[in-house]
């Protein structure tokens, strides 16, 4: 229960309000949905708060970038789900801070350095998709350090797309229809993700924490609600030490119900089990994580004599394919779950040599 002088109260909509000054002394409020979880938020906000301010003071002339980037994770911490903070943590630790280390801030020239960081993480063999990702939280990282000490040079106005494009191979018809072939030869509840994402295109997160209550076989229709994945654990004991977290997906775009197609219905009418079950278990309890799941991938791609892909393949291959049929790209956007068109463009619509050759012959003739 609340003490007098904590400024802790429940309100008339159930959860549990704290208010506070910040160093402006402007009031603010962290909410819970108990008196622990809010007492605890509130005491994180003040201890960051106070850490910030310290930090702050303590670095006036000389804020190294490893500090600017700790600061940061610090905040974001307390605003953004335990999956993305693991993502942000693991970007910041494996690839920004080994790179920069503890130089002055001040001293980086940015625009020209993050090329380099670029082209050495291509050399390192990482995705077009993971360096776009090392490249957005840094942007992040630097307007946090303009906004919060005025530093000037953290303006990236390089177009990096020019350094990180390259194209990503796609199952082609006939190595699709191959795999298709073989998921469809032996009954396995566990091929029914991989057919989902080459009918449906969803992310191998949201296969394995599908669960037979997410979908609906009189309205023919699938939900994705949920997205399960491997995080850091960050305790006191072990930071290294990691946790499966089924969560929401990382937007509301990538929440949504999609129609199923018949032929898919059909087959996942003969697996069908009880609602509280995982789809790719059938049980209520044991579930498949991603990376394992990726391994049983590889073993249908051995087993059907196709080239070694990635998962996330699946679905770039599922959206070349709408594509190709003529599937208007704002429909394909929204089944995929993306927050906007021109992302389903620039990442997941790769054009065959086929479609650039009758493109060609087009505007020759």
């Amino acid at each position: 229960m609340p003490k007098r002088g904590e400024n802790i109260r429940k309100r008339k909509d159930g959860r549990w309000e704290a208010r506070y000054k910040d160093k402006t002394g402007k009031y603010k409020s962290v909410y819970g949905k108990s008196y622990k979880e809010t007492k605890d938020k509130l005491n994180n906000r003040r201890n960051t708060e106070e850490n910030l301010a310290s930090t702050k003071m303590q670095i006036k002339d000389s804020i190294t970038f490893q500090s600017v980037c700790e600061q940061w994770l610090c905040l974001k911490k307390l605003k953004v789900k335990i999956s993305s903070y693991s993502n942000y943590h693991t970007i910041v630790y494996n690839h920004l801070i080994p790179f920069w280390k503890d130089r002055n801030i001040n001293e980086i020239d940015f625009q020209s350095e993050t090329i380099q960081l670029a082209e050495m993480k291509l050399k390192e063999n990482l995705s077009i998709k993971r360096i776009q990702e090392i490249i957005g939280r840094l942007k992040q990282i630097l307007k946090f350090a303009k906004r919060q000490y005025n530093i000037q040079n953290t303006d990236i106005e390089v177009d990096l797309q020019q350094y990180l494009k390259t194209e990503i191979e796609v199952l082609n018809e006939e190595e699709q229809k191959k795999l298709i072939d073989m998921l469809l030869m032996k009954k396995d509840v566990k091929k029914l993700g991989v057919l989902i994402s080459l009918f449906m295109g969803l992310r191998i997160g949201e296969v394995c924490a599908l669960k037979w209550s997410d979908i609906d076989f009189s309205a023919g229709t699938l939900t994705v609600s949920k997205t399960l994945q491997r995080v850091k654990c960050f305790d006191e004991v072990r930071l290294s030490k990691t946790k499966i977290v089924v969560d929401t997906p990382k937007s509301l775009k990538s929440r949504r119900c999609l129609p199923i197609p018949l032929v898919l219905l059909r087959i996942l009418k003969e697996y069908i089990n009880k609602d509280d079950t995982y789809i790719l278990t059938g049980k209520s309890e044991n579930y498949i994580e991603p990376r394992q799941y990726e391994n049983i991938l590889n073993g249908y791609l051995k087993e059907a004599h196709i080239r070694k892909i990635n998962y996330h393949i699946l679905r770039h291959t599922f959206a070349t394919r709408a594509i190709e049929k003529n599937i208007d790209v704002k429909t394909l956007s929204e089944i995929l779950g993306h927050s906007s068109i021109a992302i389903t463009l620039q990442l997941y619509v790769h054009p065959s040599m086929e479609d650039k050759k009758k493109s060609i012959e087009k505007i020759a003739s």
